[in-house]
């Protein structure tokens, strides 16, 4: 059985232009009761989109990373952050909460290889558990565990 496809289509007021370059990573918050969805893209800008704002300045565009941003979650268990995780080495929280003057905190970051580069770190699990754990994967065949809970207290 086909399907036919070719009657779909996107509304313009269904687009927004989140960052300035290719999106890397996505994220859609975990509520049900409004729309928000966070891109990532390859020069480590984070753009979140409040889909229900209308007019009232829906995107906001942070730059938390200075590499691509790799993966990003909002959990279930913390709504009101946004975890990111960037080929810069870096996991950084922002509080969604946060109003104009919110800013990410980072939570982890590899540490330097004898070259001086730092390990990419390439995604981000699910929430492990009831705290909002994450594994973190880095390109050494590394997985890091971390406890938003706790900025600065990860271990490397």
């Amino acid at each position: 059985m086909s399907l036919d496809l070719s009657a779909l289509g996107v509304d313009d007021d269904d687009i927004a232009k989140l960052v300035p370059e290719r999106i890397f990573s996505i994220a859609v918050h975990p509520s049900s009761a409004k729309l928000l969805v966070a891109a990532g893209d390859t020069w480590g800008r984070v753009g979140l989109w409040d889909v229900d704002a209308g007019d009232d300045l829906p995107v906001v565009t942070f730059a938390p990373h200075d590499r691509p941003v790799a993966g990003m979650r909002m959990l279930a268990s913390a709504p009101h952050q946004l975890i990111s995780c960037s080929h810069d080495g870096a996991v950084r929280c922002l509080d969604l909460g946060g109003g104009a003057t919110a800013s990410f905190v980072e939570l982890y970051r590899c540490p330097e290889d004898s070259d001086g580069d730092y390990p990419t770190l390439h995604g981000l699990s699910r929430e492990l558990g009831e705290g909002g754990a994450l594994a973190a994967c880095r390109n050494d065949g590394g997985v890091v565990l971390l406890d938003p809970r706790t900025p600065g207290a990860n271990a490397s």
